[in-house]
C-alpha cells in the first residue's frame, strides 16, 4: 500500500487510477469495520509529467470526488504538475510576513538578547 498517514490525514497514491481507487475501497470497508468514516468532501489531485493533467474519475462511496490542481497536505502546497514553485512563493511570502511581525523585536535594543533567542528558537525553528 502507499500511503502517508498523519492524524487525520491520509495521502494514497499510485501509478495508476486503478490502484488508488482499490486502496480507497480497502481503506473505507477497513475503517468502517471500526466505526470511522471518511469525510466526503475528499479530494482528488493527479500529478502527471504530461503538460496536461489526464481526467481520473475516483470515487468514494459512489460519490466522485473532486479534482483539484492544487492541495495543501500538513503545510505544503502540492500541484499537479509536481512542481514546487508555488510552495517556494508560498514559503518566502510567509517568511516576509513573519519578518514584519517580529522586526520590532528583533531590532529592539530594550529586549535581552536571551529573549531574543528564546523567541527565535520558539518561532523560527518550527517554522522551517
Amino acid at each position: 500500500m502507499k500511503l502517508m498517514i498523519f492524524a487525520d490525514d491520509i495521502c494514497i497514491w499510485d501509478n495508476n487510477q486503478e490502484g488508488v481507487q482499490i486502496q480507497i475501497n480497502t481503506r473505507i470497508d477497513v475503517s468502517r469495520e471500526y466505526g470511522l468514516i471518511f469525510n466526503e468532501k475528499s479530494e482528488v489531485l493527479v500529478i502527471s509529467r504530461n503538460e496536461e493533467s489526464p481526467s481520473t474519475i475516483i470515487h468514494m462511496n459512489n460519490n466522485q470526488l473532486k479534482a483539484v490542481e492544487n492541495f495543501k497536505y500538513l503545510g505544503s502546497m502540492v500541484s499537479s504538475s509536481g512542481r514546487f514553485d508555488e510552495e517556494i512563493v508560498n514559503k518566502n511570502e510567509t517568511a516576509s510576513k513573519f519578518y514584519h511581525v517580529v522586526k520590532g523585536l528583533i531590532w529592539n535594543k530594550n529586549i535581552l538578547l536571551k529573549y531574543k533567542i528564546s523567541s527565535y528558537g520558539a518561532v523560527v525553528t518550527t517554522l522551517a
